[in-house]
């Protein structure tokens, strides 16, 4: 006797009519490995008048997620930066320099405080994501006492730093 067994994978609009509440949240590479800030090839290249491919990025994917994030309150936080106020790299640190309340209110806000972001640091490296997915995972437990998140990935490019092991606190020697 054989058995068969039909298996739905659910979808993003399931989530959401099953009452699954989505709370976005961001986080910005800012590793010299985007190229420097001065050269038009930098991927956060902020002369000109059109958006840089983080703005392009920021923009139309968050003003689609954020349609459905019901307090519109967005947590920025970015990696791989050497921060001005203290000289010292970060691996996770909020964009607004408010470690306690790292939330901005909508895509306005999220676009200002990324382009306002590079009077405060300096690129450096290296690209070591842990960290960062380790706050937004507290964060998520925070919000709605949840286990486990969701976690779209959206990057430049490969990535080695991130692995089952996402509790490791330190980036590797």
């Amino acid at each position: 006797q054989s058995k068969a067994a039909i298996l739905c994978e659910p979808t993003f609009l399931d989530y959401l009519l099953g009452g699954f509440e989505f709370n976005l949240t961001l986080a910005i590479d800012y590793t010299a490995s985007n190229g420097s800030l001065a050269s038009p090839e930098s991927l956060h290249y902020q002369e000109g008048i059109s958006y840089n491919p983080y703005e392009r990025g920021l923009v139309s994917i968050g003003e689609i997620l954020l349609n459905y994030d019901s307090d519109k309150r967005v947590p920025m936080y970015g990696f791989g930066a050497r921060l001005r106020k203290d000289g010292e790299k970060s691996h996770c640190f909020a964009i607004n320099g408010d470690e306690e309340s790292p939330e901005v209110v909508g895509m306005t806000s999220v676009h200002k405080n990324y382009t306002e972001s590079f009077q405060t640091l300096n690129l450096s490296g290296p690209t070591y994501f842990a960290p960062v997915i380790q706050k937004a995972i507290e964060t998520c437990k925070k919000w709605n006492g949840l286990e486990g998140s969701l976690c779209p990935d959206y990057r430049k490019g490969e990535d080695d730093s991130f692995d089952s092991d996402v509790a490791e606190p330190e980036p590797p020697a």
